[in-house]
Formats: C-alpha cells, structure tokens, sequence
C-alpha cells in the first residue's frame, strides 16, 4: 500500500501473548526510538523516518509498517519476522503480511546483474561495469549493496528466494554465499547500467572474483541501502582506507563547496585518492604507509579533541568499525544518526602451522 509518497505493509502475528511479544520486540530492535502508552509502541528511526507501529490485541501482535522505499519497507519487514522468531518461532512461521509474498519469488531487493566491461584505476580499484534490467530503486536509496558471489568459485550461483512470511531464504550446503558491501559508484539507469569500483587485496571471494571474472559472468547484487549522503557538512570527520574511497567519493560529491570537516587516509593512498576523490575543503591526513588499520583510531580521537565533531564516517576493516562506533557513542557522545561505521572487510583468521 503506498500513501504520500510512502509505502506501508500490516500483519498480525498470531499469538496468545502479545503483550510479552511486543516487549520483547521492542528490547531487541536496536536503533531506533521508542515510544508508547502502554497499548501501542511506535518505533522510528531517527535517520530516514522508517516507522514501525505495534500494537497488542486478542487477535495476536499487530504489526505496522511505513518505510520510505520498497527497499526500506522489504528490509523491516525481515528484520521483524526475525525478530519474532527470535521469541517465538511458530508464531514467526505464521506471519502473512498484507498484500502477499510471493513464496519461491527472489527478494524484491535482489536483481542478477551481467559483467559487460572491466576497468583498472589507478587507485587499485577494478571498475565491474554490470547490466541488469528494473533497477530504478538504486536511483532512490542509499550508496551501499551486497555483492553475492557463490562461496565455492566456479560453482553456478543459486540465489536466495522468499519464504511466505517475507523472510528470504538463502542457500546452503555447497550452494552457500558469499556477501560483501559495496558502494555503488555511479548509476545509469536509463540504459540498465551500474559500476561497482572493487578495491584488489589480498585473497577475498569478491576481490578474487573481480580480477577473475569474464564479460558475461553474473554477479549478484541486493540493495540499496544506507545513507544516501552526509547530514552534516560542517563538522564531518572521515576515515577510510583504499575499500572506502568509493563510498567517500560518493560521500564527497554531495557536500556543498564550503563543507569543512578532516579526512584521514593511508599515505600510501595520497597521490591516487588526490585524483580520484572530488576536491573539497576537508582537511586531509595521512597515516603512516601500512599503519592504517593500527593507529586510524588514535588520530581519530586525537581530532576528535581539537575539533567540535558533528558527524563520525568510517569505512574499512571490521574490526576498525566496530571500535570506532564505541568511539563515536562512548568518546565523541554521537547520537545514532551522527555516525555511520562501515565493514567493508574482514581480516582472513590466522592458521597454525599443519591446519
């Protein structure tokens, strides 16, 4: 159902204890506010205005949904009925939102994108340049999606399909997936095309992949999602290593002339990101060459004390982001939409001699 521009979804979760749902539900739906009179909660998130009405009756736990995209309203419909399930699992089962999900349909979310060309950047960036077909919503939502390539390289991909109440059912065993995000560079929407800058490391499944594959090979893709651009433009603290200069060119390209705010990168990264970043008034700052990873949250707190910090942005290593989000909400005091902290990769784990 869409109203003012908005689109909205309902179901009734069947269950006899619906008070206790709703609680339950509430404690564990992590950024977003909360507020009720006791009958009906609203939750909201305070970044894109996604809301989520629920409401206990003798029927079970009424569920309301209004989202700003069909890719926001698809991925709260989701994360609810994982969230029941979490509770309570038959009841999750029984879910049927209004409207229907189309059970065996792929997620509306996902499209199976084709590889027409391939370019290297002088960044160590390979340019994936893919064609696909209704990719309209990627004009209208955030700058991330999921690539999906299958885990075991040269096995034909299998792609994740709905469950009847919304849930995306994903493959297993040898079909299983491999998924990371991307940023998506640049759209051309009329003629079906999309870029998707790869950053070439190591041994990665997606890395491995871009350097791999040949015109005609498909990649998977879901999205879009995440922040659209920067709330602020005075004040912006960023931070990225070579995964991220995509999404900060992205990020960069929307701020106005006079924005102020630092960015710290790799020195290693100085000449190349000087050509393909846009050029803003942002304050640069080089870590030594290969240190990135090691000293990104010193210098990022250091600056935090000198500066008046009016948004926190990072991109790159999973653990890095997962320390600066403790940064950003325990140091620098950020409420939730004053921060974005973005894995792009993991570190492989480390093996002992003979495993």
């Amino acid at each position: 159902m869409t109203e003012g521009g908005r689109i909205r979804a309902e179901t009734i979760v069947p269950t006899k204890t619906a008070q206790a749902l709703r609680v339950g539900i509430v404690e564990r739906f992590g950024g977003m506010s909360s507020t009720g009179n006791g009958a009906v909660t609203l939750l909201e998130f305070a970044t894109y205005g996604n809301r989520i009405e629920l409401s206990p009756d003798a029927s079970g736990l009424s569920i309301w949904i209004e989202a700003r995209d069909p890719a926001a309203l698809f991925f709260l419909k989701e994360e609810m009925v994982a969230r029941v399930a979490a509770l309570d699992p038959i009841a999750a089962r029984a879910i049927r939102w209004g409207g229907g999900d189309e059970a065996g349909a792929v997620p509306p979310t996902f499209s199976a994108l084709r590889l027409i060309r391939t370019s290297d950047l002088a960044v160590g960036l390979r340019r994936l340049t893919l064609k696909g077909y209704d990719l309209g919503r990627f004009a209208c939502g955030g700058l991330h999606l999921r690539a999906i390539v299958p885990l075991h390289p040269g096995r034909a991909p299998v792609w994740p399909v709905l469950e009847a109440n919304g849930a995306t059912r994903w493959p297993r065993g040898a079909d299983r997936l491999h998924m990371r995000v991307l940023t998506l560079r640049h759209m051309r929407i009329n003629s079906g095309e999309l870029d998707l800058d790869v950053a070439i490391h190591g041994q990665g499944r997606l890395s491995t992949w871009a350097q791999s594959a040949q015109e005609g090979a498909v990649l998977g893709v879901m999205g879009s999602g995440g922040e659209a651009g920067l709330p602020a433009s005075n004040g912006l603290l960023l931070a990225g290593d070579r995964s991220a200069l995509p999404a900060i060119a992205r990020l960069l390209e929307t701020l106005p002339a006079e924005a102020t705010g630092d960015l710290v990168l790799d020195v290693a990264l100085e000449t190349a990101a000087r050509a393909y970043l846009p050029p803003t008034r942002l304050r640069l700052h080089l870590l030594p060459e290969g240190r990135f990873p090691e000293q990104v949250e010193a210098r990022l707190r250091e600056l935090g004390r000198q500066r008046d910090v009016r948004h926190l942005w990072f991109g790159g290593r999973l653990d890095n982001a997962r320390k600066l989000r403790r940064l950003a909400t325990n140091d620098f005091k950020l409420d939730p939409d004053q921060h974005s902290c973005t894995a792009y990769w993991r570190e492989a784990p480390h093996r002992s001699k003979g495993t």
